[in-house]
Formats: structure tokens, C-alpha cells, sequence
């Protein structure tokens, strides 16, 4: 049993803690993305997150200019899915993206093409 095991998210929310190792493993390989499909409702990023945490997703074009923030928040532990499209409140030209998650001191980019 370790600390995340016996306290609440509302507990750590005005703190930083480290992820252990195990928690940075399980993030790690819990953060897909939906492929191009050339529809209205596409691109979405897929969370599958393992334990509730803070998490930052920013979205850069391709010359690595910050687009905008997707998220910012609390996402409970569980699947989530964030429209890239709705997030963003301007319209993003057709090409592709790179986007950065950062979850505490875990840092993951993967690119996605927008239609």
C-alpha cells in the first residue's frame, strides 16, 4: 500500500506529488489517440487514465507554436475523450499537430492530423 492508496483526490489538488515509477508506467500506456477520419467529429485524443490526476494537454502546429490549452483540470480515473475541435474555440486550419500531455512531471507528445 502506498500514499496515493489512502487519500482522496480533493486532498492532493492544491499539492504537487511525484508519481511513482509503477504510475508513470501505467500513464505512460494509457494515452491513445483516435486515427484521421475525415469527419466532422474528428480528431479526439483518448485518455485511459489509471488513478485521478491533474492533467495539461496543449496543442502546437507543426513550427512548434503553441495552438492552444485542450485541458487543464482534474480527470477522474477512467476513460475520457477530448475533442480537439470543440476544445479549441477558433478554427485550425486543415494539417498536422502535435499535442503535449503533461501529467505532473510525466511529459508525452504525439502527433494528429485535423481536417
Amino acid at each position: 500500500m502506498d500514499f496515493f492508496d489512502n487519500c482522496n483526490i480533493s486532498d492532493l489538488a492544491p499539492y504537487t506529488v511525484p508519481l511513482d515509477r509503477q504510475k508513470a508506467e501505467q500513464l505512460s500506456d494509457a494515452i491513445v489517440h483516435k486515427p484521421f477520419y475525415p469527419d466532422r467529429d474528428s480528431p479526439s485524443i483518448y485518455l485511459q487514465v489509471p488513478f485521478s490526476t491533474h492533467v495539461d494537454i496543449r496543442l502546437y502546429n507543426i513550427l512548434g507554436q503553441n495552438v492552444g490549452t485542450l485541458y487543464n483540470g482534474t480527470i477522474m480515473e477512467g476513460a475520457t475523450e477530448i475533442n480537439i475541435k470543440e476544445r479549441l474555440h477558433r478554427p485550425l486550419t486543415t494539417g498536422k499537430y502535435i499535442y503535449r500531455i503533461q501529467v505532473q512531471n510525466q511529459k508525452m507528445s504525439k502527433s494528429i492530423m485535423v481536417a
